[in-house]
């Protein structure tokens, strides 16, 4: 997919959808938590059964989205999602109770599951030969952008207009994102299309191409899938906790910790973009998951002068083993089948997002702290950091050939 500009207003165009996307699917819901109380009536604990509902649905969709990803391309896919978002603010406008609420959440998981983050991080690997890594970091860093900004903004308009006006609002900027990616995006070729030599910008590639039951059957891919599930478990799982942990330790800057928290993935983000280019991708993947268990084990010890620096911590590793959760199969099995894969991945991961969101918040319910659920969470990183360690490029892989 060629951009009618330059490469890296692709990145930034790239970051600024998933800001929006991601934000509005994953992130505003957090931001839309006040409203919702008020204006449904929702009890707070009702919120970790709704996180992990919209992540468990989105796990079982995400495989569908891959498949979609691989047979229409990657405008197709934006365009889906947005009008999926778009579709589900609309029926959230109208809604003016909880059974209401269960249709436009759906979507919003449907969104999470099809959105941009795993079509991005394609369209970053095809349009970019030589700086890949930095591409996809300064892209997929508008994950974490769309987190720092958008529950801010979502919550400014639901005060300043009221429930109705505000989500209509939302869905405007949705409409607006669909008919900029039709308008810009050109509909050939195909985003995962491989290109031939000659369209290939730069130097000779060393992905190579492997094929979806070759690729399912090999130790690095099932390794990167359990280690995604168990990165997502955790970081779902801590960081929606953040605020409640606070309070419960008597401190009330939850804003501060939430904005450290982002704040240093979306530097570990671009960081880990960066040095994705020029460093072993096997060590930045553990150098980010020691980070955040780091950072998890800082939190669980509750002391209350640690909480900010904690939150940074964990963070800054996040924003890393985020991106490279997504550049690391595009790197090893190449685009052929990028849709199928990531799915699959993203599905597994979807689903250790859910159990993180509901197990850690129960288990805090059970034990009266939240330190247990953090020292929790170290554990699953422990496990992360021992299957990161087998994944590796394919030495002799099964019929594959060059990008």
């Amino acid at each position: 997919m060629r951009p009618a500009s330059t490469p890296w207003s692709t990145a930034a165009f790239g970051a600024l959808l998933l800001a929006v996307g991601y934000g509005l699917a994953v992130a505003s819901p957090l931001g839309l938590d006040a409203p919702l109380m008020k204006n449904l009536g929702w009890l707070a604990g009702t919120l970790p059964f709704r996180d992990a509902a919209l992540f468990g649905v989105a796990a079982l969709l995400m495989p569908l989205a891959g498949i979609a990803l691989d047979r229409f391309g990657i405008r197709a896919s934006l365009l889906g999602a947005l009008a999926m978002l778009a579709a589900g603010l609309l029926v959230m406008s109208f809604s003016s109770g909880g059974v209401g609420m269960r249709v436009p959440y759906g979507l919003f998981a449907l969104v999470a599951a099809f959105w941009a983050t795993l079509a991005v991080a394609a369209w970053m690997t095809q349009d970019f030969q030589q700086a890949r890594g930095t591409a996809t970091g300064l892209a997929l860093a508008g994950t974490s952008l769309g987190g720092l900004a958008l529950p801010l903004f979502v919550t400014l308009l639901f005060n300043a207009l009221g429930w109705t006006p505000a989500v209509l609002v939302l869905a405007a900027l949705t409409a607006g994102l669909f008919f900029a990616v039709l308008r810009l995006l050109p509909a050939t070729p195909d985003a995962t299309t491989e290109r031939t030599p000659d369209e290939i910008p730069t130097r000779k590639s060393t992905t190579v191409a492997v094929s979806f039951r070759v690729a399912v059957g090999t130790l690095p891919f099932w390794s990167l899938a359990l280690c995604g599930l168990l990165l997502f478990f955790a970081a779902l799982g801590v960081l929606s906790k953040l605020p409640l942990h606070a309070l419960l330790l008597g401190t009330l800057e939850t804003d501060l910790l939430l904005w450290s928290g982002l704040g240093a993935a979306l530097v570990g983000q671009v960081l880990t973009g960066l040095l994705a280019d020029r460093a072993n991708v096997s060590v930045l993947l553990l150098s980010a998951i020691v980070l955040m268990a780091t950072g998890a084990a800082m939190l669980a010890l509750g002391d209350p002068g640690m909480l900010t620096a904690a939150s940074a911590v964990f963070g800054l590793g996040w924003g890393g083993a985020f991106v490279l959760f997504f550049h690391l199969p595009l790197s090893l099995f190449g685009l052929r089948h990028a849709g199928r894969l990531g799915g699959v991945l993203g599905g597994v991961a979807c689903l250790g997002a859910a159990l993180g969101s509901w197990l850690l918040a129960a288990l805090a319910d059970w034990t009266g702290s939240y330190s247990t659920s953090f020292w929790l969470a170290f554990g699953a990183l422990a496990i992360a950091l021992l299957l990161a360690t087998q994944i590796k490029p394919l030495t002799q892989p099964m019929r594959a050939k060059p990008v």
